[in-house]
């Protein structure tokens, strides 16, 4: 993996690149940016929360461009078809009638969640949260392959917890579903014997194999770019084109402490070669990714949520056991920063699940709550 590299992230250039070669690059970037808006508009796509937007209004009156002219424009775009993978219209039907799911599709792409599950435990009720969500009908057709404990450089405990991975995404590790990464050692990650090796190999098989089908990659970074950036090395290594890559490797990361602990040139590195999408931090509740951390005022209302989903209360047998093994897991962990001891919730890292699927009513813990743990959906 090269070091050293740097790159200024744009979190939005692949949003709107083949546009701007559609049209001959007529457009300047501030207008790419607002025929991106409007078309966002006209195809019936929601907003892209978490990712600043120039003024468009503002940026139409710099340059004199009609409504009427921006409406035509659009719809032409719409119907030539020629837009990047992340502005996939979420309610827009293929020809197959496979829907999309937000800006996935289920018809050709793969879902990568990477858990850190290190020092915190928020990376184990994410795990429970997306194994929950996984349990929904609606993620019914959504290819998955997790990854537990792809950690970076930081300190401290390393949370096992393979028995929930092993609910919430099938099979045993190493299986179809889910690999283990973790090797405390950084230096033995290139060991070919090394989970971290192993791991990486069998992501690339899996994101190889979704990128020569024509589909893309759509990764939640619940943790550091360390283990992103070895298998994007590993296909470039194994032939895959770096244009294929930043097209259709997209990388949604919230944290910029997870960014902060990213070893060497990790970061650096997926930036330059990846579609890389920083939305707004999960941890935080002013901002427009969802509120999925319980403030310490919260906890009176969270903990009897939490308690029940643990008990015949809760219809779903699934989800009843992933929440009893997240809990069994996190034992007598923790921290000041943290309610999680104190009876409340944190699975912030999923607010990347929700930007990539755009689900309806679960933008806050309560709903999330009872679409996808406390649920009889089937």
């Amino acid at each position: 993996m090269p070091n050293g590299e740097s790159f200024e992230p744009d979190a939005d250039r692949f949003m709107v690149s083949r546009i701007a070669s559609f049209t001959n690059n007529w457009w300047n970037p501030k207008e790419q940016v607002h025929l991106r808006d409007i078309f966002h508009f006209r195809a019936g796509v929601r907003p892209l929360p978490g990712v600043k937007y120039q003024n468009t209004l503002k940026t139409r009156q710099m340059h004199g461009i009609s409504p009427r002219l921006i409406i035509l424009f659009s719809v032409a775009l719409i119907l030539l078809g020629d837009v990047g993978e992340a502005q996939k219209p979420a309610a827009s039907t293929r020809p197959d009638d496979t829907k999309m799911f937000g800006r996935f599709d289920p018809a050709k792409d793969i879902f990568f969640p990477q858990f850190d599950g290190s020092p915190d435990a928020d990376d184990v009720h994410a795990q429970a949260a997306i194994g929950s969500m996984l349990r929904h009908p609606e993620f019914s057709k959504v290819k998955v392959y997790a990854v537990h404990n792809a950690y970076g450089k930081q300190k401290g405990v390393i949370h096992d917890s393979r028995t929930l991975m092993a609910m919430a995404f099938g099979g045993a590790e190493g299986s179809d579903t889910w690999t283990d990464a973790n090797t405390p050692e950084t230096s033995q990650r290139g060991n070919p014997d090394s989970k971290w090796a192993l791991s990486v190999a069998r992501l690339a098989d899996k994101a190889q194999a979704t990128l020569k089908a024509g589909g893309a990659v759509w990764v939640m970074e619940a943790g550091q770019s360390d283990i992103t950036a070895d298998w994007v090395a590993l296909l470039i290594k194994r032939g895959i084109s770096d244009k294929t890559i930043k097209e259709n490797v997209h990388v949604v990361q919230h944290s910029k402490w997870n960014e902060d602990q990213a070893s060497g040139g990790a970061l650096d590195y997926v930036k330059l070669k990846t579609s890389y999408i920083k939305i707004d931090d999960g941890n935080s509740k002013k901002n427009k990714t969802p509120d999925y951390q319980t403030d310490k005022d919260e906890v009176p209302a969270h903990s009897p949520m939490r308690e029940k989903a643990k008990t015949a209360a809760n219809p779903n047998a699934a989800t009843r056991a992933m929440w009893m093994d997240a809990d069994r897991i996190i034992g007598k962990w923790k921290a000041d920063y943290s309610n999680i001891h104190r009876g409340g919730l944190d699975f912030s890292d999923v607010v990347e699940a929700w930007w990539i699927f755009q689900p309806e009513d679960a933008d806050t813990i309560p709903d999330f709550w009872a679409k996808y743990v406390i649920t009889d959906a089937k």
